[in-house]
């Protein structure tokens, strides 16, 4: 959705003041030269928001590499100022204005159901889950209900819950990121009392018991953290993989809905091209099923990928398309199976389609 016009600017003014005071303002030019600039809002998996200034004048240098605090100021046009000014002040002796023409709000959200970051090893299973649902709640956060559809709403409500969390993505605690609720627990208990995990059920109203005790108000403290990790260690087991396979049912119902994202020619070929190349190879080896999910005998492999923005100049980091494989090897049918605990089980991750074919003779 790309929306434009001077309607914009009051919610232009509320994100730029947002961006401004969370230390969190880019401002990128086009790589077509700087008569277009780009101010990221919200680029995650889940959704890529953005303002596109275009058809600008711009007087002074944006220093990018700066560590100089920034403010910025925004002016509508007026009699003094025919078009719309941005003011740009970086540190006490860098000033950078931008005259513009046209204001773009761009709005996409994307389907995020297959994506999988594996930066911290052990439990990669829950880690997937708990970082796509981290990008719902952000989306809904910073930008509301609005690019949000119903089972989106319900399921990020896992996020406030402290031992689902418990698997952090990233090399820290994301404690301090997402509120600790009530709400969240009982969504969880409701979960694994629909899925038929007793055990799992009994553990976490345990948790809902004990939180509430005065030894345990502290969030922060021992006796807290070592209940949420004691909770969170029944995650574990093979008999409550259950639960985890009904909110995984429930991330891809929510994901469906949303369009992959498009990247023009060449790249959308490419893309296929590297999907075709490993299903055919997986077949060719025995494996059944097709991209992303094949299975022979005890082994399922299922293909997670990475994907970089559709804007090349709001690519942060220049992560490339990259596939990643988890591999579950379990007498189970179900997904991912390996990476629950039980004898004979064994679940991890291969980064290549090469390191692929060396492990599996492809």
């Amino acid at each position: 959705m790309i929306n434009h016009g001077q309607e914009y600017y009051e919610e232009f003014y509320r994100c730029l003041t947002e961006l401004i005071d969370l230390h969190a303002f880019e401002l990128q030019p086009s790589f077509e030269g700087t008569h277009t600039w780009y101010i990221p809002y919200m680029m995650n998996d889940s959704i890529e928001y953005y303002f596109v200034l275009k058809n600008c004048r711009t007087v002074g240098n944006y220093l990018p590499e700066s560590s100089e605090p920034v403010t910025a100021r925004f002016h509508t046009p007026s009699e003094q100022v025919p078009t719309p000014l941005l003011v740009v002040r970086q540190g006490q002796e860098n000033l950078f204005t931008i005259w513009f023409e046209t204001l773009e709000r761009v709005q996409k959200c994307y389907a995020y159901h297959s994506i999988g970051h594996f930066w911290v090893e052990g439990q990669e299973q829950w880690r997937q889950l708990v970082y796509i649902l981290g990008t719902i709640y952000d989306k809904y956060l910073f930008i509301g209900q609005e690019v949000c559809n119903q089972t989106e709403l319900e399921i990020m409500k896992l996020m406030e819950c402290a031992p689902f969390r418990f698997f952090s993505p990233i090399r820290e605690s994301m404690e301090n990121r997402y509120p600790d609720t009530e709400e969240g627990l009982r969504y969880f208990i409701r979960l694994a009392s629909e899925s038929g995990n007793q055990k799992l059920q009994k553990a976490l109203e345990r948790f809902q018991t004990i939180r509430k005790l005065p030894g345990f108000s502290d969030h922060t403290g021992f006796l807290y953290r070592t209940a949420v990790r004691i909770t969170a260690g029944k995650m574990l087991s093979s008999e409550n993989e259950s639960t985890y396979c009904a909110i995984r049912k429930k991330v891809m119902e929510a994901s469906s809905c949303y369009p992959e994202r498009d990247y023009g020619e060449p790249f959308n070929s490419e893309i296929q091209i590297s999907r075709d190349r490993i299903a055919s190879a997986l077949n060719r080896s025995g494996f059944e099923g097709i991209y992303p999910s094949f299975k022979k005998g005890r082994i399922h492999i299922l293909a997670a990928e990475e994907h970089p923005f559709t804007v090349p100049e709001l690519e942060y980091e220049d992560i490339p398309f990259r596939i990643r494989f988890m591999i579950s090897e379990s007498d189970s049918d179900e997904i991912n199976s390996g990476f629950f605990r039980k004898p004979g089980n064994r679940g991890y991750i291969i980064h290549s389609f090469r390191e692929l074919q060396d492990h599996f003779s492809l």
